[in-house]
C-alpha cells in the first residue's frame, strides 16, 4: 500500500440550473465553488489510469496498465494483459491482483467497500484489437480476502458487472464463445446464481441493480430487436425508449427505480447520441433548456448514476471545445446544473459519481512529454452556491 500525492485545486465556477415545472420553465444563474482533486497521475508511474467507480464513502476503484503496441495512448479504455486493479481510501493506493494473474479488472464496489472484478488467466494479444483469453474467475474482494467464484454448470466465462449494499452481483454469463458474448443475464446472491431470460428474448445481460434488488436487463429477442426491461421481484417490466433511438444503452436504476440511459438519434444525423429517463415502463427524453454558451440544440447525455438519483452527463459525442473542456450537466431531482469541466484536463471522461456528489474520471495530463505516460485520475466536487 502506498500513499498518493494529492493535488488539490479550488476555483469559482458560474453553472446554470434549470428548474422545469410542469410546461413552463424558468432558468436561474448559479455561482458554486468548485473543487478538484488529482487522486492518480502518471507522474507517479501509471501508464494508464482508469477510475471505475466511488462509493459513498470516497473510496475509488479501477485498473492501471502498462503500453504495449496494441495500446496507444490515444485509446485508454482498451486495457491489455498487465492490468491491475486499485482501490484508493484517503490517499492509500492498494493493488488489487489476484496471485499469479496477469490480468485483473475491477467492475464495482458497494458502500460497505465490498468490490467485484474478473481474474482471466490467460489474457494475450493475437492481432490488432483481438485477445486470447483463456479461463475467468469472478472474484469478490471484501475485508482483505478474496473469494473467487467460478461460472455455473455448463458455462464457460461470467462478467460481473455491479454489486450492491445487499451484496447481490448481477451480470452475465457466456458458453464459451467468449467472455464480451453474453448469453445469459444473472443476480448472484445468497451464494447461488439465479438466470435471468425475460419472455420472448434468446439472449439477455443484467446491467444494473439498485439497492432494493430492482435490476436492469437487457435482451435480445428472435428478430435481433434489442429490448431493454426492469426486473423485480419476480416481475419483469418493459421500458419504452423513446421512437427513433437505435443502440441503446442503460447506465443505472436509481434506489426509487428511476432509469437513465442513452441511444442513437437515427431520425437526425446532427443529433447523435440522446438521453432518457423512464420511470416504469415510460420513458421521456431528456431535454433541458440548455445555457446559451453550449452548442445550439445538442442532446445532452448521461454518463453516471448515483443511488440517490445524481446524475452527470455531457454533450453527445465527448465535445471538447479548444482548451479541451468539456460541458457538464449534474441532474437531481429534476433540476440541472451546468458547468465546465476542470481546467488542466484534456478530454476528460466521467466514470463515477456518488450520492454526495463527488466525481471521478480520467483525462489526458498535457504538461507530459511522453504520449505513453500523461494520464491523471481524477475527483470533483461541486459544491452548490447561492442564486444570483
Amino acid at each position: 500500500m502506498g500513499t498518493i500525492r494529492q493535488n488539490e485545486r479550488k476555483m469559482l465556477v458560474t453553472g446554470v440550473v434549470c428548474y422545469v415545472l410542469f410546461l413552463s420553465a424558468t432558468v436561474l444563474a448559479q455561482t458554486a465553488e468548485y473543487e478538484y482533486v488529482e487522486i492518480l497521475s502518471s507522474r507517479e508511474g501509471f501508464e494508464h489510469i482508469y477510475p471505475q467507480g466511488v462509493n459513498n464513502s470516497g473510496v475509488v476503484i479501477g485498473s492501471t496498465w502498462k503500453s504495449d503496441v496494441w495500446n496507444t495512448w490515444w485509446w485508454p479504455s482498451r486495457p491489455d494483459p498487465n492490468t491491475r486493479g486499485f482501490m484508493l481510501s484517503q490517499g492509500d493506493f492498494k493493488k488489487l491482483l489476484l496471485p499469479g494473474s496477469t490480468y485483473t479488472s475491477i467492475y464495482a464496489i458497494n458502500d460497505d467497500g465490498t468490490v467485484v472484478g474478473v481474474e482471466r488467466l490467460l489474457h494475450i494479444p493475437v492481432i490488432w484489437t483481438k485477445y486470447l483469453t483463456l479461463g475467468e474467475k469472478f472474484f469478490i474482494y471484501a475485508g482483505g480476502k478474496y473469494t473467487i467464484l467460478h461460472p455455473p454448470p455448463g458455462y464457460s466465462f461470467v462478467e460481473p458487472y455491479d454489486i450492491n449494499n445487499n451484496g447481490t452481483v448481477i451480470g452475465c454469463i457466456s458458453t464459451g464463445a467468449g467472455p464480451f458474448s453474453c448469453f445469459k443475464a444473472f443476480i448472484y446472491i445468497e451464494g447461488k446464481y439465479v438466470e435471468l431470460i425475460p419472455e420472448g428474448c434468446l439472449s439477455s445481460s443484467a446491467i444494473a441493480i439498485n439497492n432494493s434488488d430492482a435490476v436492469v436487463v437487457w435482451g435480445i429477442d428472435a428478430y435481433g430487436q434489442q429490448k431493454l426491461f426492469i426486473y423485480d421481484d419476480g416481475n419483469y417490466t418493459m421500458m419504452i425508449p423513446p421512437e427513433g433511438l437505435s443502440e441503446k444503452t442503460v447506465i443505472g436504476i436509481d434506489d426509487n427505480g428511476i432509469v437513465f440511459g442513452y441511444g442513437m438519434d437515427i431520425s437526425s444525423t446532427d443529433r447523435g447520441e440522446v438521453g432518457f429517463i423512464c420511470e416504469g415502463e415510460t420513458c421521456t427524453e431528456m431535454a433541458p433548456i440548455l445555457p446559451a454558451d453550449w452548442w445550439p440544440s445538442t442532446p445532452v447525455v448521461p454518463y453516471h448514476i448515483s443511488a440517490n438519483g445524481k446524475v452527470i452527463g455531457g454533450m453527445g459525442d465527448n465535445i471538447y471545445d479548444a482548451d479541451g473542456r468539456a460541458d457538464w450537466f449534474i441532474y437531481s431531482g429534476g433540476e440541472y446544473q451546468f458547468l465546465k469541466s476542470p481546467p488542466g484536463l484534456y478530454g476528460p471522461h466521467v466514470t463515477g459519481i456518488n450520492d454526495n456528489g463527488l466525481v471521478v474520471g480520467y483525462a489526458q495530463d498535457r504538461e507530459l512529454d511522453d504520449p505513453d505516460r500523461r494520464y491523471v485520475g481524477f475527483m470533483a466536487k461541486i459544491n452548490r452556491g447561492d442564486s444570483d
